[in-house]
C-alpha cells in the first residue's frame, strides 16, 4: 500500500510540475545554471516579466513581441502590422500607473501603413517623402492573454514573482517592504529601489537649479514607482522619495559661461525631489558562488544568497549583473557564444582597450589593465564564430602608440604598458553551455 501512495504522490507532482503554463528556461553548464526566461505553453512561445509591470503586476511579454505599429490613418486609429508577421505586437503605455500597453494580432485584411507614433503624435513615417507600405491589419488582444504575476517578499530577502498557478519565480532582492536589486551608490553598493522614476538631473523645480524635478508622467513606464533616481553617465546613482507635485520648472542649458539656469516653464506631471533615499538602504555585495567549472557571481543581503533573473534588471544603474557565469580557469566573466566548432560555449570576452604599435594600425596589442590579470581576450573572427585568444605578459610602455580617432585616421599618441595577443585558444578548453527548460 505505502508502495501505490508512494508512486501516486510522485504522479501527482510530475503532473503538477509539467501542468504549469510556464516552465523555466536554464542556461546550464560547468556545475551551474542562469535563469533566461520562460516559455509559455499556452501560447508556445517564449517569453520575460522585464518589459512591463503595472500595480505590481507583472505580465509575461512575449520575447520577440513587436515595438513598432504603424497606422493607416493621421490619427493613428487603425494600426497595421508587416505581412508574414504572425506573433504578437505591442504599444507600451507612458504611464503604466493611468495607462496599459495595447497589443496586437495581425488581422485577414490588407492595408496601406502611412503613419506611426512619436511620443503622443501621429507622424507620416517619411516627413520628407508620403510613404505607403503594404501591410495587414491589426486586430486589439487584450493583454489577459498573456501570464502574469504579482511580488511576493520574505523575510530572507528574496523577492518572487507568483504567477496565477502558483509558481514561484525567483526574481530580485526584498528589503521587507519592496522591491530592490544591488546599485552603485555614492556611499557602495547598496541594495536600492528597483522599480524607479528617473530624473535626468538638467531639470529643477527652483529658480536657482538646485533642487531637483523628475517628469512623473513620461517616465513612469512601471508602476508604482518606490523612488526616484539621479544619475549621470559613469555617476553613481542617487536615490530620493517622490516629493509633491509642480507646476513650473526651470532647465540648465551650456552657456558660454558654463550652465544656465533658464525657465520658468509651466508644466504639469512633474514633480519635485523628496528625502533622501541612500542613508536607508542596506549594505549589498556581489560574490561568487559555486566550485565547478563555471561558477556564479550573485547578489548577497545579509549573508544571505539573492537570486535574480540574470536578465537586465529594472531600475540598474551600474551595478554588476548577479547571477553572471564565471570561467573558474581564467576567473574571468563569461558568456554564450558560439564557437569554431559550432558549439555554444561560456567564453570569456573582457573589456579592455586597444592601441597599435605600428603608424598603419596593423599590430594589435592590448592595453594593460591595471592590477586586473589579463588572458584572454575575445573577438569574432572572419568565420563568424567567437574567438578567445591568449594574452601574453606586460610589456613597458613604447613612446608612441596608435589608435583610430575620430575620423578613421590611424593617429600617433603617447605609448602605454601592453600586451601582445598570442594564439587562438582551442574552443574545447571553454565549457559547452545548453538549455534546459523545466
Amino acid at each position: 500500500m505505502r508502495r501505490w501512495l508512494w508512486l501516486a504522490a510522485l504522479v501527482i507532482a510530475c503532473g503538477d510540475h509539467h501542468d504549469r503554463r510556464l516552465q523555466a528556461r536554464y542556461r546550464v553548464g560547468g556545475g551551474a545554471r542562469h535563469l533566461l526566461g520562460y516559455h509559455d505553453t499556452k501560447l508556445d512561445l517564449d517569453c520575460n516579466f522585464e518589459s512591463y509591470v503595472s500595480g505590481r503586476r507583472h505580465l509575461c511579454v512575449p520575447d520577440d513581441v513587436l515595438g513598432q505599429v504603424y497606422f493607416v490613418d493621421d490619427q493613428c486609429t487603425q494600426p497595421t502590422l508587416p505581412p508574414q508577421f504572425t506573433g504578437y505586437a505591442w504599444i507600451p503605455s507612458s504611464n503604466a500607473c493611468t495607462g496599459h500597453p495595447a497589443f496586437f494580432e495581425p488581422g485577414a485584411g490588407s492595408a496601406l501603413a502611412g503613419y506611426q507614433l512619436e511620443g503622443s503624435l501621429c507622424m507620416p513615417i517619411n516627413a520628407r517623402l508620403p510613404t505607403r507600405l503594404p501591410a495587414v491589419t491589426a486586430v486589439p488582444v487584450d493583454e489577459s492573454v498573456f501570464a502574469s504575476a504579482r511580488e511576493v517578499g520574505s523575510s530572507d530577502g528574496q523577492m518572487s514573482l507568483v504567477t496565477d498557478d502558483g509558481t514561484a519565480i525567483p526574481w530580485g532582492g526584498w528589503d521587507g517592504q519592496r522591491a530592490v536589486l544591488p546599485t552603485l551608490t555614492p556611499d557602495g553598493l547598496r541594495w536600492a529601489p528597483w522599480i524607479v522614476l528617473a530624473s535626468d538631473g538638467t531639470t529643477f523645480a527652483d529658480a536657482i537649479c538646485s533642487a531637483a524635478a523628475v517628469d512623473v508622467d513620461t517616465s513612469t513606464v512601471r508602476c508604482p514607482p518606490d523612488g526616484v533616481v539621479v544619475a549621470s553617465d559613469g555617476e553613481p546613482a542617487q536615490f530620493f522619495a517622490q516629493g509633491s507635485a509642480v507646476d513650473l520648472v526651470w532647465d540648465t542649458v551650456d552657456g558660454s559661461d558654463g550652465a544656465v539656469c533658464e525657465g520658468p516653464e509651466r508644466v504639469t506631471g512633474y514633480a519635485a525631489l523628496g528625502s533622501a533615499l541612500d542613508p536607508t538602504l542596506s549594505s549589498a555585495t556581489i560574490e561568487l558562488t559555486g566550485s565547478g567549472a563555471l561558477q556564479l557571481l550573485q547578489a548577497v543581503m545579509a549573508g544571505r544568497v539573492v537570486q535574480e533573473t540574470g536578465a537586465h534588471q529594472l531600475g540598474n544603474t551600474g551595478a554588476p549583473y548577479a547571477d553572471t557565469f564565471v570561467d573558474h580557469a581564467s576567473g574571468l566573466e563569461c558568456g554564450a557564444y558560439v564557437a569554431s566548432d559550432g558549439v555554444t560555449r561560456c567564453m570569456p570576452d573582457p573589456f579592455y582597450d586597444f592601441a597599435f604599435l605600428d603608424g598603419g594600425c596593423q599590430q594589435l596589442v592590448v592595453v594593460d589593465a591595471g592590477s586586473a590579470t589579463v588572458s584572454l581576450v575575445g573577438s569574432y573572427g572572419s568565420d563568424g564564430a567567437f574567438h578567445d585568444f591568449a594574452v601574453g605578459s606586460a610589456v613597458a610602455a613604447p613612446t608612441t602608440m596608435y589608435r583610430y580617432d575620430d575620423v578613421g585616421t590611424c593617429a600617433a599618441g603617447s605609448g602605454v604598458a601592453y600586451h601582445v595577443i598570442g594564439d587562438d585558444v582551442p574552443p574545447s578548453r571553454f565549457v559547452e553551455l545548453t538549455i534546459e527548460v523545466e
